[in-house]
């Protein structure tokens, strides 16, 4: 395998070491302990969030639910440009505003807040059932979300 050297377009400083860092992070996850249930776990919950983000543009209910419970995942004014994306269905504005750690916070969220899809949505069936298979607990290998328990790399 070819060794992958850390550049930067400014030449070094502070990005090298980022980079550097990111690098080393990625040779020490354990990624055996991480396999295709997790992948598909997350997956799915991503599109869960991003289809919760799409629908929540045609009903005010969604939206308001939205609203509530981006509370303390986004800082006030990414969640204010988040619902006025939404309400404008300016899609770009949207997936700019919002990170992946956002989109699994809003999923466990979803999932807390619907007990069943609120819509008629395979996305949310499929994630139900996923979750039947994998406890979510080896996604935390890819980075802490805050709030939730740590796992042991080893």
């Amino acid at each position: 395998m070819a060794a992958v050297k850390a550049t930067s377009l400014s030449g070094g400083g502070a990005s090298q070491d980022l980079y550097s860092n990111q690098l080393a992070a990625i040779r020490t996850t354990p990624w055996w302990r991480y396999g295709d249930r997790d992948q598909r776990l997350l997956g799915l919950k991503v599109r869960m969030a991003r289809e919760w983000c799409v629908y929540a543009a045609d009903s005010e209910a969604l939206l308001s639910d939205l609203a509530d419970d981006s509370l303390g995942v986004l800082s006030l004014t990414r969640r204010r440009e988040l619902l006025n994306s939404i309400a404008a269905r300016d899609w770009d504005g949207v997936w700019r505003t919002i990170t992946l750690t956002d989109l699994l916070f809003l999923a466990d969220r979803y999932l807390d807040r619907y007990p069943r899809s609120p819509w008629n949505s395979p996305v949310d069936t499929a994630l139900r059932r996923a979750g039947q298979l994998s406890d979510g607990i080896s996604l935390r290998l890819l980075g802490s979300l805050p709030g939730s328990p740590s796992v042991q790399l080893n």
